[in-house]
């Protein structure tokens, strides 16, 4: 299993995404079940991080038999409220991401 995360914060987002330890805390949970993982840092927003990660992930396991994208951030905020940034990196996370995916 390919497990990846952004690892870092988007500075329009109004919570903490998730860390890298968390990242590996997921690894280390597959493995323990007996199964394979590949840990990925990567931006799902970035077709370049997308085509390495799918790239690593082919070399590692020689396909890509299931692909759930869990990636997503949400602000809460009134639409009228909302900036243009943030409406941009909330679009390029939820739809461009599993677009690139």
């Amino acid at each position: 299993m390919v497990v990846t995360d952004i690892c870092e914060n988007v500075d329009t987002n109004p919570y903490d995404l998730g860390t890298r330890e968390q990242l590996e805390d997921t690894a280390a949970t597959v493995e323990e079940a007996g199964g394979e993982s590949l840990v990925v840092e990567m931006d799902v927003r970035d077709e370049v991080q997308v085509e390495a990660a799918v790239e690593d992930a082919l070399e590692k396991f020689g396909r890509i038999g299931i692909l759930a994208n869990n990636d997503g951030i949400f602000n809460a905020s009134e639409l009228v409220e909302l900036g243009e940034q943030q409406w941009d990196e909330m679009l390029d996370t939820n739809l461009k991401g599993v677009w690139l995916c």
